[in-house]
């Protein structure tokens, strides 16, 4: 990466950065596994996962190692204390590497990907990486929890599932957002109408959860409609915004009316 290109993170001493990873990657986890669905590790959302495909774009190869140590940090401070350590631990080491190996791939100079984020092309590296990547942690962590006796082999392939798709949109609510707030130096400006998409996200949200007990009644389809009406206004830097205030609030929300959690 180009130091002069991001000024917000070259400015900074790499040890302050890795501080703040290693920071962030465990508050997130904590808030990843508050909610419900989170037997044997598997969260609906692992909002940590997407913190490496911020910070190694950033900062280049030399953050690879932090991908490891943030998932022990966690392991360490029992993140997760209903499963086994041992399984834990392991887990976060394959996690770290298999995100690093994707990561890597990512960064290849043949690839050309621009972490600013300026295209449709670079986004769409973006997911097929964390897909990839995702899809590797899904399936070698599930298969730990196998070998550890945690689960029947008749639960592999949906618990692999479920994994992969906690893991996407962690990634994907948080890389995207990161990338472009970090790499943008056209700051988005508080405005009366930025005020006001984020009051229609939580009545969007106050909407879903009003009616979540109502089977007949699936009403997510109305948090698009602030995020679409951020995207046309404000392009990429409000979508990217609205997305990460939604998930925040959906998490908020299922910790607050726990009953409806699973549906949700």
């Amino acid at each position: 990466p180009n130091p002069i290109a991001y000024p917000l993170v070259s400015a900074l001493p790499f040890a302050v950065v890795g501080l703040a990873y290693l920071t962030c990657y465990v508050l997130l986890c904590w808030l990843s596994f508050v909610g419900p669905e989170t037997r044997l590790g598997i969260s609906p959302w692992n909002l940590s996962a997407g913190l490496g495909f911020v910070l190694v774009p950033l900062t280049g190869r030399r953050a690879i190692p932090l991908l490891f140590l943030g998932p022990l940090l966690a392991a360490f401070l029992q993140v997760q204390p209903s499963l086994p350590f041992a399984a834990v631990v392991l887990s976060a080491v394959l996690s770290g590497g298999c995100y690093s190996a994707a990561l890597l791939v990512l960064l290849r100079p043949a690839l050309r990907f621009d972490p600013s984020l300026p295209s449709i092309r670079d986004l769409m590296l973006l997911g097929f990486a964390a897909a990839l990547g995702a899809a590797a942690v899904a399936v070698t962590v599930v298969a730990v929890m196998l070998a550890a006796g945690l689960m029947p082999p008749a639960e592999f392939g949906a618990a692999a599932i479920r994994y992969w798709v906690g893991e996407m949109i962690g990634v994907m609510v948080i890389a995207p957002f990161g990338l472009i707030a970090l790499t943008n130096r056209r700051a988005l400006r508080l405005s009366l109408e930025g005020l006001l998409q984020i009051a229609a996200i939580i009545a969007a949200l106050a909407l879903v959860f009003g009616y979540a007990e109502e089977r007949e009644f699936q009403l997510f389809y109305v948090l698009f409609l602030p995020i679409i009406w951020m995207a046309v206004r404000t392009g990429s830097e409000g979508a990217t915004i609205g997305i990460l205030v939604t998930q925040v609030g959906l998490i908020l929300g299922i910790v607050a009316f726990r009953d409806e959690g699973h549906d949700v």
